[in-house]
């Protein structure tokens, strides 16, 4: 997960006409769209941008996103009874005796009322519908949320002489930026809560998850083996040259995943009849993300490892370098044809010693099987890479659509903001279909 897609960046307005609704504006943010309510943002200079699975609080301010269309619709036709029995219309349907008083509007009145509370209290408990999504509002794309910048509530709270330049210097607490203040890329999400969507596994969603560092291990022993972070091409689209040759790969939907082995020292082997061969001790080490695991722990790394025995075997021929790749199957909404506990893994990069292969020798060295699948080497053209992030896995078995692209140069280069030049572009059917 790329570290760019957990920020809620204040950007500038800049309103487009909507080609199809002419209360809706259009606002970009780098490669981005925004549908917006037009009336909500004119004459408004500046935003907070949160992108697609950005988790709003829950909080009151928040709550019209759980309000979803057949609750918005059940409420209206409660408030129109409502209004109607106080405008005098009368719900009797029973033929009273003489005299006796009608009390059929009161009890209907009263029904309407409990409705009301049990349709409230549905739309407090629909906290997935916190969570931004892809939209296609009115024919076109809406990707992520614009929202007001929050008034700094520290200028209010602390003496004048704490605000230098744009951050409120606070002593022990350390400095906070004023929002007042805050420029176009500076990162507000801490600052309004706002938090990144993390889709649950099939541990978590079937019960199975450990205590949080219940599994961790050791790093491996002088081994160079970052944290794997892939920005989105929606912001850095610049890094990429018009017609630049790029390396086009399947974005799988699973667990990042990095395994190597370490080098014991060399012992001893004794053959039957009395002679003897030198042998090497291999340590093998698995890890996610963020920590190695533990052998024992029995997470899905390792597992990993059992159900595709051509990792140790790379790591016995490849000993210290490091192999990224995605565990998948069993693990995430996409399951590319896995059953209950069966778990895959595609390879997607090498670091040997302090450097990632290129693209071209890293294909050249891993068979196209233990790959992650490839779409080819082509021209960088931003639209037509949009249109292939859709479609079929291309993992053979897999009945599902694929997440999307990763698109790299095919020799190793840096961007001067962006750092090493590989980027991903989520498919926007998938981002439509998970948000549901």
């Amino acid at each position: 997960m790329g570290v760019d897609t957990h920020k809620v960046e204040v950007v500038p307005v800049v309103l487009e006409k909507h080609p199809n609704a002419d209360k809706l504006s259009v606002v970009r943010v780098y490669n981005f769209t925004c549908v917006v309510n037009t009336a909500d943002w004119q004459g408004v200079a500046r935003a907070a941008y949160a992108q697609p699975d950005s988790v709003m609080p829950n909080t009151p301010e928040y709550r019209f996103l759980k309000l979803t269309s057949s609750l918005r619709k059940e409420l209206d036709e409660i408030g129109a009874n409502e209004t109607a029995i106080k405008g005098g219309i009368s719900y009797c349907r029973t033929r009273h005796k003489d005299g006796e008083a009608c009390e059929c509007n009161a009890r209907f009145l009263e029904e309407l009322q409990q409705r009301r509370a049990g349709v409230e209290k549905k739309i407090d408990g629909n906290t997935k519908y916190l969570r931004i999504t892809v939209k296609k509002l009115r024919g076109v794309i809406s990707m992520g949320m614009l929202l007001p910048v929050p008034p700094c509530g520290l200028c209010t709270t602390y003496p004048a002489e704490s605000l230098q330049g744009k951050y409120h210097e606070l002593g022990e607490q350390g400095r906070v930026l004023c929002t007042d203040r805050a420029e176009a890329g500076d990162d507000i999400a801490d600052l309004m809560g706002i938090a990144h969507y993390e889709p649950p596994t099939m541990d978590e969603i079937e019960g199975n998850r450990k205590h949080a560092g219940d599994d961790v291990a050791p790093a491996p022993p002088m081994i160079y083996a970052p944290k794997y972070d892939v920005e989105s091409i929606y912001k850095y689209a610049d890094a990429f040259e018009q017609d630049e040759p790029v390396y086009v790969s399947e974005k799988l939907d699973g667990q990042n995943a990095r395994y190597v082995s370490t080098l014991g020292g060399p012992y001893r082997v004794e053959r039957p009849g009395g002679s003897a061969y030198s042998a090497t001790d291999y340590t093998f080490h698995a890890g996610s993300r963020t920590e190695w695991k533990k052998k024992e722990g029995g997470s899905n790394w390792w597992r990993a490892i059992e159900q595709n025995p051509w990792i140790e075997e790379w790591m016995i021929a490849n000993p210290e370098r490091v192999l990224y790749g995605e565990v998948f199957g069993w693990v995430a909404n996409l399951k590319y044809g896995a059953k209950q506990g069966q778990l895959f893994f595609r390879a997607f990069d090498i670091m040997d010693g302090m450097e990632y292969l290129d693209a071209e020798q890293f294909i050249a060295e891993v068979p196209e099987e233990y790959r992650a699948p490839s779409l080819g080497v082509m021209p960088f053209d931003f639209e037509k890479l949009q249109a292939l992030a859709d479609g079929p896995s291309l993992i053979k078995g897999a009945n599902n659509m694929r997440e999307g692209i990763v698109i790299k140069p095919l020799r190793e280069r840096k961007h001067w903001k962006l750092g090493r030049v590989m980027l991903k572009m989520v498919g926007l059917k998938y981002l439509e279909t998970t948000s549901r």
